[in-house]
């Protein structure tokens, strides 16, 4: 490898939750002149901070430039491991399009949030209204959205809220989020919907086991199908909660908020 005077390179980019560049690329060279021993495993270590919109680091190893020279030349990259301090990188949704929840690739972690406690991050990739759909249950403990475009939570699957310990956390920052699949809080959950956003619950709503649905926020929660509980109630602490008549019974306390 030092003969082609070629620069072995490590580089890491920083995106943030829409596959958008945020912040400066981390660049390290190994430069020929260096590598004094071939043949076997040179450990390199390097420190670099993320920058604070960065939701995904994108790492290259490779080369730039070099020539031609006679023989074999090799340069390997094994056991990369790319970690840190604080929360890892929630399950942002990363795709301008309609697309199946289950899907890693769709995902900012390659992995579909599915669990007690996951987050799925619903933010600024698309940009027109899209459907994200799923065929079989899912599970996550926080659901966030941030887009004046409206995502569609839908399929023939259900969705679940659940934290492993306190209460769930449904987020809405901005524009009309629409959760078209059965919903059941198997944990209570807190709704928050900020001034001019809505969230639209438009299937089925279960309160498992006495779960409370706490409302917040400037925003509206807008219930357009039915609701089920064995004990739970709706809590509505701020904004507007338009349940329409299809409480069936369930205790709903209106606590500074516009009850319609």
């Amino acid at each position: 490898y030092p003969q082609t005077e070629a620069v072995a390179r490590m580089s890491v980019s920083w995106l943030d939750s829409g596959s958008n560049p945020v912040g400066d690329d981390f660049v390290f060279d190994i430069l020929p002149f260096n590598v004094l021993i071939t043949g076997e495993w040179t450990q390199y270590t390097q420190s670099i901070s993320a920058p604070a919109a960065a939701s995904q680091a994108r790492v290259f190893f490779g080369w730039d430039g070099g020539g031609t020279v006679p023989g074999a030349q090799s340069f390997f990259v094994d056991d990369v491991s790319l970690d840190g301090l604080g929360e890892p990188p929630s399950a942002s949704w990363i795709v301008d399009a309609s697309g199946d929840w289950n899907v890693g690739g769709n995902w900012a972690t390659g992995e579909a949030p599915n669990g007690s406690g996951a987050t799925a991050a619903f933010l600024g990739a698309i940009s027109s209204n899209h459907t994200v759909y799923t065929n079989t249950a899912v599970t996550v403990g926080t659901l966030r959205f941030n887009n004046t475009n409206t995502y569609v939570l839908a399929g023939a699957g259900t969705l679940t809220m659940q934290a492993p310990s306190g209460n769930a956390v449904i987020d809405v920052q901005a524009g009309t989020q629409k959760i078209n699949l059965p919903l059941i809080l198997a944990s209570s959950t807190n709704a928050t919907i900020a001034s001019g956003a809505t969230l639209v619950i438009a299937d089925p709503l279960t309160l498992a086991g006495g779960a409370t649905l706490n409302t917040s926020g400037g925003g509206t929660l807008q219930i357009i199908s039915t609701v089920s509980s064995s004990g739970g109630s709706i809590v509505a602490n701020g904004g507007v909660v338009d349940a329409q008549m299809n409480l069936n019974g369930v205790a709903l306390v209106g606590n500074n908020a516009q009850i319609d």
